[in-house]
């Protein structure tokens, strides 16, 4: 990807100062406030869960030499573990009947949470100057991001021609490909029946799949709580559909732009388990994880969200699912935000 060189080296919050003044917008930049809402029940019980976890890796040495076989549970609950891990991330981002996990979408505090919030820059597509620095922002801290889970080595930031031009026609300017480098299921070589997708993602999801090389299916009705008609992995060539969608966008690193994350994935199209045709080639279709390959990493930093649209206003840690045994990233968030932008306003 190519970069300006006054601005691909700076770090931290350095290329702020090259962005262009930005439009005010009262619905969205507010004070920061003290969180209003009460903590989620079901965070406490993880915390507890986490706790007993670590105290009994902690005990799991003694009981292997006292001739035990049992093994010390994950740090965590693990997408797949039971507890409706997808129906908790939906409803604390506003995509079921309730947000922040509490409020009900139709009151008052839920249309506050759902309000239409603006890019921070609507001409970054168009105009190179602010574009670049967008992206020399976007870079540093998608570095810290990565660098805290021990994900740099594996994605590369490169230049969107790598990608299959049926998708990356579809791509906004602004958007940002992070190329996968495999350790551990690299796609296999390219055959007639191969196909390229974008698989739109949870921000809170993307450590684990990245160091797992690989999805779960979606199962409608299962403990991990998808909603899925068709067991697989759900997919798209259509950027807007696959990850403008169901890439379900957060303020990330609280600078006040909200990012969307997805993966281009790999499969062969006579593996399909289903495939709907909407009005354009290939718009949804669906296959077995197990033959599914990542390719890489898509970020659409700045993006606009409509009334309505799920999102999350910040990363919570608790709900970041993580490899099994890891610990708990440090924070990733800028102290310079060029706007704040709460939950609830004046509720």
């Amino acid at each position: 990807m190519a970069m300006a060189s006054d601005t691909s080296s700076m770090s931290d919050d350095e290329s702020w100062h090259y962005m262009l003044p930005m439009r005010r917008d009262a619905a969205c930049q507010t004070d920061a406030l003290p969180s209003l809402m009460p903590l989620k029940h079901i965070i406490e019980e993880d915390r507890l869960n986490g706790r007993r976890a670590q105290a009994a890796a902690v005990a799991a040495p003694a009981q292997a030499a006292a001739g035990s076989s049992a093994q010390p549970p994950a740090l965590r609950p693990q997408a797949g573990n039971g507890k409706n891990y997808f129906t908790v991330l939906g409803n604390f981002c506003g995509r079921w009947g309730t947000v922040d996990g509490v409020w009900r979408r139709a009151s008052k505090c839920g249309k506050r949470f759902m309000r239409e919030i603006p890019r921070c820059y609507d001409c970054s597509d168009e105009h190179e100057e602010t574009r670049l620095a967008l992206l020399a922002h976007t870079e540093y801290w998608m570095g810290e991001f990565l660098g805290a889970r021990n994900l740099s080595q594996k994605f590369i930031l490169t230049s969107k021609s790598q990608i299959h031009p049926r998708l990356s026609y579809h791509m906004p300017e602004r958007a940002m490909f992070y190329k996968m480098q495999h350790e551990e299921r690299p796609p296999p070589p390219p055959t007639v029946e191969t196909r390229f997708y974008f698989h739109g993602t949870f921000t809170h999801t993307i450590w684990q799949i990245s160091e797992s090389e690989q999805f779960m299916d979606s199962i409608n009705g299962s403990p991990e709580g998808h909603e899925a008609s068709t067991p697989g992995v759900y997919a798209s060539d259509r950027f807007e559909y696959g990850i403008a969608h169901y890439g379900w966008p957060a303020n990330l690193f609280r600078d006040g732009m909200f990012y969307r994350f997805g993966f281009i994935i790999q499969a062969e199209h006579n593996t399909r388990g289903h495939e709907k045709n909407r009005g354009t080639l290939w718009h949804e279709i669906v296959f077995p994880a197990k033959y599914v390959y990542i390719v890489g990493l898509v970020v659409l930093p700045d993006t606009h969200l409509e009334f309505g649209h799920s999102r999350f206003y910040e990363l919570d840690l608790n709900l970041e699912t993580r490899p099994r045994g890891a610990l708990t990233p440090r924070v990733v968030e800028t102290q310079t935000p060029k706007r704040l932008v709460e939950k609830w306003g004046d509720c």
